[in-house]
């Protein structure tokens, strides 16, 4: 049975939205739209501004003729700290727990008790190994960003089925490197420039600021 997925992306200028349908694992388009972000947009933390950009998102889903309640929300990826944790020997579930929270405090300059933790096991030797090692995904968002885009999308009547960041560092996740490289994306005005680095199929690190004109990295 073909489902329907639909993604929401609040950004600085626009507000995009996009449904895809899946059916025996292909995807197709759907139907997708754009609409300009009310300023201050998220930026913003007085009631009446979060409220017309609920509107906005509305008249958005309406235009597009979407008409679920459940969306995948991308999470702005400044807000967002990622890293692949490389260094970690052979570790089960439950010793990753602890051991990510500690690795954790290396880059996430907030206390973890302000952010939700979360993380993905990229690849894990055999544990009988003496060089054994886990490789793990690591990804804390701060919880008031991610409260202030669940009470936007209750006022527009929605629900998130899911949070992600942005799939761009996702897709060096794909093996399709074979050697190192530094891949950068310069934004403008009030937009995000990122610096990825990856070394050989394995993304290591992102970072991202937010960019003006003439900005320099």
């Amino acid at each position: 049975m073909a489902k329907l997925s639909v993604g929401l992306d609040i950004g600085f200028f626009s507000i995009k939205a996009v449904s895809l349908i899946s059916d025996k694992d292909q995807y197709r388009l759907n139907t997708l739209g754009v609409i300009p972000t009310p300023q201050p947009g998220m930026v913003s933390e007085q009631e009446s501004d979060l409220e017309a950009l609920a509107d906005a998102i509305k008249k958005l889903l309406t235009t597009a003729k979407i008409d679920t309640k459940d969306v995948i929300i991308a999470l702005p990826e400044s807000k967002v700290f990622t890293r692949v944790i490389d260094d970690l020997p052979y570790l089960t579930d439950q010793e990753l727990k602890s051991a990510i929270r500690y690795a954790s405090e290396e880059f996430i300059p907030m206390p973890l008790s302000d952010v939700n933790l979360n993380w993905q096991v990229l690849a894990r030797s055999d544990g009988k190994n003496k060089n054994a090692r886990t490789i793990v995904l690591v990804i804390a968002s701060p919880k008031n960003v991610v409260n202030k885009y669940m009470k936007v999308l209750s006022m527009a009547g929605l629900r998130a089925k899911a949070l992600e960041t942005f799939s761009e560092q996702k897709s060096f996740f794909s093996g399709y490197f074979n050697y190192s490289i530094r891949c950068h994306n310069y934004g403008f005005c009030r937009g995000v420039s990122r610096a990825y680095l990856v070394n050989q199929i394995n993304f290591h690190r992102r970072h991202s600021v937010d960019a003006a004109v003439g900005t320099t990295i």
